[in-house]
């Protein structure tokens, strides 16, 4: 005792004195801790509710906020695709490269949410968050003094100021972008909380359910993921109609500082401190408790990462590993087409209003709003308790007691719809936008159609994912429960990391 505690060594190799008061991981990729320590981290570290134990009220604040977020992307990308007939003008695009622009913004919002998206489980959400729309803004001063005044088509200065900044812009965005939908199962759990979810049998011990099930709000992100984009598209083409494009780049700053200042006060739903995984490690007959950052890599080699990229590593390899399963893999193709569908249908319906019906450009942003006006109408049916997705009749006998049937539930009912109804209501939209003498309002009509069944598809295949796989990205010791009878037969079958 004169000397002193006992160092430990961390897997790092860098030597550590252990004090319960000042426990440390700076530095350090995991520290282990045997019994003779004498320490218990869930005495020493009190730690606050986790955000699935939040009050209803703080619940629904934060996912406000992550849905208006959510939002936040469609509408930049809409407002620059409503700005490009105006944009081409000003840069003398003969070639059409500012159609480029949005392009190359997905491409960049898709590298970190790739990429990259373990990294909020490793340093909490909300510094991604903040760190990545405050770059966006600074990116799009570039593009809006590209696009201040007419240019000369033979100086190609103004095209590379005007997408290159976009891409970054996109790339920014990204590591926001990644951590909407998360921020949802959060705070609600990766559940619907159906009694029939999907023609399962419901086990109650569900970890998942934990946090009261998403219900309505999956409807309303879908709508901010899929409809924002028509509403932008409005706010683009009304801009241009009397204003030159650089205005619309300075609106899109307008918007991201007051969504930003509203992720300000919205408070972390991961924080970093909770970023701190332990398992039991057993060598032998000695037991250790490892505590660690790290979650993915945690949950593939039952070791913390030394750096971050380390968990980036594996949670690429974790990623290949679920597209390796066919059935993510053609769930994940198509929702990303029924996406893509949608934006394809509104650059289309917009540029058909435009050259073929000869609308002005806040008509043309009217005609483009059917979209998310449809959208909004799928919201609905993700209200378990307006449209209950296990109401059904009662059985008469004795045999339809072993659920050897399918419940025809209302979430079975709606998946058949769009799955049959999508396709043809995209071939009524291919044959109504041929122009005149074709009356206007058909190619408007099914263009809503498809906005309404392409919200539907999203959420209803959103669901699907999260109840089939296990997407909850639950919290530490929250993994569920062991096999068998309890005991130190089952206790090595604890893991007590995400």
């Amino acid at each position: 005792p004169s000397q002193g505690p006992e160092p430990m060594r961390s897997l790092s190799g860098r030597r550590m004195r252990f004090r319960p008061q000042s426990l440390q991981l700076r530095g350090l990729s995991h520290v282990s801790l045997d019994k003779r320590h004498g320490f218990s981290l869930a005495r020493s570290h009190k730690r606050q509710p986790i955000a699935r134990d939040w009050s209803t009220a703080r619940k629904r604040f934060s996912a406000t906020i992550a849905c208006i977020s959510t939002g936040l992307i469609g509408v930049l990308i809409g407002i620059y695709a409503g700005m490009v007939p105006s944009i081409q003008y000003y840069i003398a695009d003969f070639h059409h490269y500012a159609i480029l622009g949005n392009v190359f913004f997905y491409i960049g919002l898709a590298i970190p949410t790739v990429f990259f998206w373990p990294l909020p489980l490793l340093h909490g959400r909300k510094p991604y968050i903040l760190a990545s729309m405050a770059l966006a803004m600074p990116l799009l001063f570039p593009q809006a003094i590209a696009v201040g005044r007419q240019r000369s088509p033979y100086v190609a200065t103004y095209r590379v100021g005007l997408i290159l900044p976009r891409a970054f812009m996109g790339m920014a965005l990204g590591f926001a972008n990644m951590n909407f939908h998360s921020i949802l199962t959060d705070l609600f759990g990766a559940s619907l909380q159906s009694s029939k979810p999907h023609q399962e049998l419901v086990t109650m011990g569900d970890v998942r359910r934990h946090g009261g099930g998403l219900g309505v709000w999956l409807g309303i992100w879908t709508w901010c993921y899929v409809g924002s984009i028509g509403f932008g598209f409005l706010i683009g083409a009304s801009i241009i109609n009397t204003l030159s494009p650089d205005w619309g780049f300075y609106v899109c700053i307008i918007i991201i500082a007051a969504v930003l200042l509203l992720n300000v006060i919205t408070p972390e739903v991961r924080r970093s401190a909770y970023r701190r995984s332990v398992t039991e490690v057993r060598t032998k007959d000695d037991i250790s408790r490892r505590l660690a950052r790290g979650e993915v890599m945690m949950h593939r080699v039952q070791t913390g990462p030394k750096w971050w990229g380390e968990e980036v590593y594996h949670g690429i390899m974790l990623s290949a590993e679920m597209l390796r399963q066919p059935g993510f893999a053609v769930m994940a193709l198509y929702v990303g087409w029924t996406y893509a569908q949608v934006v394809l249908v509104i650059v289309l319906l917009g540029s058909l209003m435009s050259k073929y019906y000869k609308f002005a450009s806040p008509s043309v942003g009217g005609a483009t709003m059917a979209i998310p006006i449809g959208a909004l109408l799928a919201v609905p049916f993700q209200k378990a308790s307006l449209l209950s997705r296990s109401r059904k009749g009662p059985q008469r006998t004795d045999s339809m007691t072993f659920d050897k049937r399918v419940t025809w539930s209302s979430h079975l009912i709606r998946r058949s719809i769009f799955t049959l109804t999508l396709p043809f209501a995209g071939m009524a939209y291919t044959l109504a936008s041929e122009g005149p003498p074709t009356p206007f309002i058909l190619p408007i009509l099914f263009a809503g159609l498809i906005g309404f069944l392409s919200s539907l598809a999203v959420a209803e295949c959103t669901g699907i994912i999260m109840e089939t796989f296990d997407t909850s990205d639950l919290q530490p010791g929250m993994t569920g429960r062991p096999r068998g009878p309890s005991g130190e037969r089952t206790a090595h079958k604890r893991t007590n990391y995400s």
